[in-house]
């Protein structure tokens, strides 16, 4: 596999130089059939409930620290419900601490412990964020955003060929990325060493944002890396990783058990999340 094969194609804006790779240019087409599982794409201006109807009236959602609120959002917040989560405002900036570890400092741990007032809780298990990925073989997928400092994992794909998972974030919010962080999954080997990590806005079309050849960075058992993005990317939404060559161990699982993403929130929410006669003084 060499990303170098692939044909990039331009954004449909002729003064725009920006190259964006098709999915299919990446991994193979994968089938609703064949895809792991993962949770209904859900409104920012919704509970996290899965079994809500997409038509149900505006129940709970955050918006810039100032909540939403109607008459079962006060009942959650009065059990203290796990399914509620906040948003961070435009322009809010999550900055890496410049350590190695899990430091509750990404956009990921925000969703989770809704802005840092609650002990976290896995956003793709409440519907937060949502995951896809290939056959997924140890664990679930949502332990691909179990950012929980002190709780260790075991989380890996089936043996397939260019192996990948992707997070996407709530409806409403994108980041303009700087540090990303990923967690290895298993206490020993069959680290990541070949990948690369691609950016969308729509899910369809992907940037190339960082690529990895024989990178060694994780090296123990649950071992966490953080690296920098280099390439300016002004806005994105999901965010996927796909190997493109063997692991430590020259197998083909992509074992991961944290995912977590640094940088600039986007000045630009979805039209209506801002209407002041929904805000509660």
């Amino acid at each position: 596999f060499s990303p170098n094969s692939l044909t990039p194609h331009l954004d449909d804006d002729s003064n725009s130089q920006q190259k964006h790779w098709g999915i299919s240019g990446w991994v193979p087409k994968i089938s609703k059939q064949g895809a792991a599982k993962a949770k209904p794409r859900l409104s920012i201006a919704s509970s996290c409930s899965a079994t809500e109807s997409p038509s149900s009236p505006l129940e709970v959602g955050y918006n810039g620290g100032l909540f939403i609120r109607t008459s079962r959002s006060r009942r959650l917040e009065e059990t203290g419900s796990d399914s509620m989560y906040k948003l961070p405002a435009p322009n809010h900036i999550f900055t890496w601490s410049g350590k190695h570890i899990v430091d509750c400092q990404g956009l990921i741990y925000y969703l989770g412990s809704a802005g840092g007032t609650r002990t976290f809780v896995n956003p793709a298990q409440t519907g937060c964020v949502r995951i896809e990925s290939c056959a997924w073989m140890k664990g679930e997928t949502s332990d691909l955003v179990s950012m929980q400092r002190d709780i260790n994992v075991d989380s890996w794909s089936a043996d397939v060929a260019q192996a990948w998972f992707q997070v996407e974030l709530p409806e409403g919010i994108q980041i303009s990325p700087r540090h990303y962080t990923l967690r290895h999954g298993n206490i020993s080997g069959a680290r990541l060493r070949n990948w690369v990590l691609l950016t969308s806005m729509d899910g369809d079309n992907f940037v190339l944002a960082s690529s990895h050849r024989n990178d060694e960075s994780l090296r123990g058992p649950y071992d966490v890396h953080t690296w920098e993005i280099k390439k300016n990317i002004e806005g994105a939404r999901v965010f996927k990783i796909v190997m493109t060559g063997a692991n430590e161990i020259g197998g083909k699982q992509l074992v991961c058990s944290g995912f977590d993403v640094y940088g600039t929130i986007g000045s630009e929410l979805t039209e209506g999340i801002l209407n002041p006669s929904h805000w509660l003084f």
